[in-house]
């Protein structure tokens, strides 16, 4: 079919009359001739199939002026309007693109069928003025090293069905990040299972090749991160409403979990509330707040570590101390987007029951976070970054995009911890601090969509976490600058 002419299928129809009506006669000895109704209806048939090899050239032209390239079309078979368009659907070949947005992406003709493959890496360097090894500042050491290196594989099956697999390669290490499938009919109502983040912190649910500064504020490092199980999300009244329920295995602050040591699970809920995002109010148009919760119960699980933004170890729990009995989480939190403006704060409380021995208590470990960013370039400024109006290329005049950020964030540990009970109860005085407050500024160069240079600066003064003799004392302020090489596709 694929060189089939008219010219070819005349020459076809006139070999088949002469097998049809002169075949009998040359075999006269064996049959006698045909009749005149014979003849006739001979006629009918090569009519019928002149009418058919139409119709599938026809078909095939469509076919071929769709970019159809396989000469697939079922033979003797009555094409319709409908056929037609499902015939050329079949045949399409898959769509293969490749741009600054969607990165690599490969989809079937119908969109019923899509796979991208995406990812970031994050080669960072941080570097200190006081980067003295001894016991008490530990982790101060100047080094490049590769923060993140996630690869992604997301996509569609059956139109509704969507799906991501990521890994990390972090610092070397290999191990699992989103692994989940999405039944996605209604934006109103979205099932999810897998592994993926829990829907708490709203710095924590930034992607992190998004982040206004290299590394996290305080308050997320007291939120669930990923973690396994069912979540049911959606937007309600056009994106005024954003909600997101989760149970799931259940996480230490700021950890992932890939199981679960206990029969009990965990309940997380967040909603957020973008009043103004129908409106003509144009100041407030991206303004978003809202709180999320978290309910569990740990038996004998890990306690979180906290660390400062130079990635120092500030906090821990004794080791022999372990989680037992409720965690509670609470987070109200607020975004605000305005032109070239941007705004992100957030309050974490974390509640949770402690066992060390025959010795239990409670506590209660706070912080909170406000973060500016304002791109000086005229770009908008949004929760997933900023675009360009031009692309770095000297040549043509582009520079990328460049924003100005800030941020001040503070840590509180539960005063309980070190005052109600003798030293190195639950935890050391001598190295665990009290509290930890930083500011920090930076600058954020976008060359294209896909490449990004950050630069940042972060002073943090401690409370507690040294000694002197036998006295406590404040551990050494932390300045540390930061930067970051990122690509993302």
């Amino acid at each position: 079919m694929k060189n089939f002419s008219f010219g070819q299928m005349g020459a076809s129809i006139v070999l088949g009359a002469v097998v049809l009506i002169f075949g009998p006669i040359a075999s006269a000895s064996e049959a006698s001739a045909p009749s005149t109704a014979e003849l006739m209806r001979r006629l009918d048939d090569l009519e019928q199939q002149v009418a058919d090899l139409r119709r599938q050239l026809q078909a095939q032209n469509e076919a071929t002026a769709n970019n159809v390239t396989e000469p697939a079309v079922a033979a003797a078979m009555p094409v319709t309007p409908a056929t037609a368009t499902t015939a050329a659907t079949a045949l399409a070949p898959p769509v293969i693109t490749a741009s600054d947005k969607d990165g690599f992406t490969m989809k079937s003709s119908d969109d019923a069928f899509k796979l991208k493959v995406g990812g970031y890496f994050q080669t960072d360097g941080r570097f200190f003025t006081n980067n003295d090894k001894s016991a008490t500042d530990a982790g101060t050491t100047d080094i490049f090293t590769m923060r993140r290196v996630r690869p992604s594989f997301s996509g569609t099956v059956q139109k509704n069905f969507d799906f991501v697999v990521s890994s990390s390669f972090d610092a070397g290490t290999a191990s699992l990040q989103d692994a989940w499938l999405e039944y996605r009919y209604l934006p109103e109502i979205k099932i999810r299972a897998g592994q993926f983040k829990a829907p708490f912190g709203l710095e924590r649910l930034q992607s992190n090749a998004n982040t206004n500064f290299a590394e996290l504020t305080y308050p997320t490092g007291l939120t669930p991160n990923y973690d396994t199980g069912l979540q049911i999300s959606g937007d309600l009244w056009g994106g005024v409403m954003n909600y997101a329920v989760a149970l799931t295995n259940g996480t230490t602050d700021g950890a992932a979990s890939f199981t679960d040591i206990n029969n009990d699970k965990e309940v997380t809920a967040r909603v957020m509330f973008s009043p103004f995002k129908l409106s003509d109010q144009e100041l407030f148009k991206g303004f978003s707040g809202g709180a999320a919760v978290s309910a569990g119960h740990a038996e004998g699980a890990a306690l979180p570590t906290l660390r400062s933004p130079g990635q120092a170890s500030i906090f821990t729990y004794n080791s022999s101390a372990f989680a037992d009995g409720p965690h509670t989480r609470f987070s109200p939190q607020i975004s605000w987007y305005y032109n070239q403006f941007g705004l992100l704060s957030e309050y974490v409380t974390s509640t949770q029951e402690v066992l060390r021995g025959a010795v239990s208590d409670k506590f209660t470990n706070t912080a909170w976070a406000i973060t500016g960013a304002y791109v000086v370039t005229g770009e908008a400024a949004s929760y997933k970054g900023v675009t360009p109006l031009k692309s770095f290329d000297p040549a043509s005049g582009g520079w990328g995009a460049w924003e100005l950020v800030g941020r001040y964030h503070e840590l509180k540990v539960d005063d309980t911890i070190f005052d109600n009970y003798p030293t190195n109860t639950f935890a050391n005085a001598n190295s665990a601090v009290r509290g930890a407050h930083s500011f920090g500024f930076g600058s954020n160069w976008y060359l294209n969509r896909n490449v990004k240079i950050q630069f940042d600066f972060e002073h943090t003064d401690f409370d507690g976490g040294s000694y002197e003799g036998s006295d406590a004392i404040d551990r050494v302020p932390e300045d540390a600058f930061f930067t970051r090489f990122q690509l993302s596709y």
